[in-house]
């Protein structure tokens, strides 16, 4: 998801929580609460996509903010190719056109750790090293 916007929507779908917010993306920082719900029990796909619909909901944010997921798999080209805490049925699965089609927008979906390391590279300690 290439884009020069100055803020964005982050959602990070964990094992036992589903968290989003708002993000200055100039200063790393989060500018709008943090909502949260609990990630369905048996985490199946359908499941899933409601809570994030629920989060997005709850925090109001504007559907023209690029949205960003962090998702406790391997990632790759939007298909999720293991499941960690998450049901079996996300192996395989092309969870990045699977969120866009339930949400109505577009998405950039990448493994949890991953987005963790670009963050801290970027805004944290490690920003500047190589």
């Amino acid at each position: 998801m290439a884009t020069n916007a100055s803020r964005a929507v982050g959602v990070d779908i964990g094992g036992t929580g589903i968290k989003a917010g708002i993000v200055d993306l100039d200063a790393g920082e989060l500018i709008s609460d943090r909502v949260k719900v609990s990630t369905p029990k048996g985490a199946e796909p359908a499941d899933v996509l409601e809570a994030v619909k629920e989060v997005l909901q709850t925090l109001e944010a504007p559907d023209e903010l690029p949205l960003g997921v962090a998702f406790p798999a391997i990632v790759k080209n939007g298909k999720t190719l293991s499941a960690a805490n998450v049901s079996s049925s996300w192996i395989g699965f092309k969870a990045e056109e699977f969120f866009e089609q339930g949400l109505s927008r577009d998405i950039h979906i990448a493994n949890d750790a991953d987005v963790d390391g670009i963050a801290e590279g970027r805004y944290g300690a490690a920003q500047g090293l190589n």
